[in-house]
């Protein structure tokens, strides 16, 4: 298996007024922010693997 990740600690964004970037820090990550992404992922997952046959129907309804 080969997966990508980006992980940040913000985002910089264009000044509205004036040149330059502002850096905009974001919020720690909370148990169920991390729940949400974990299934997700799973999600995901058990649909790739599911078209690529690598899943059964009744083991992805587990």
């Amino acid at each position: 298996m080969h997966l990508h990740a980006c992980v940040t600690d913000g985002v910089f964004a264009r000044r509205v007024e004036g040149n330059g970037v502002t850096f905009h820090a974001a919020r720690p990550l909370t148990a169920s922010d991390l729940v949400a992404v974990t299934q997700w992922v799973r999600l995901r997952l058990v649909r790739w693997f599911r078209r690529k046959g690598f899943l059964s129907r009744e083991a992805a309804a587990d």
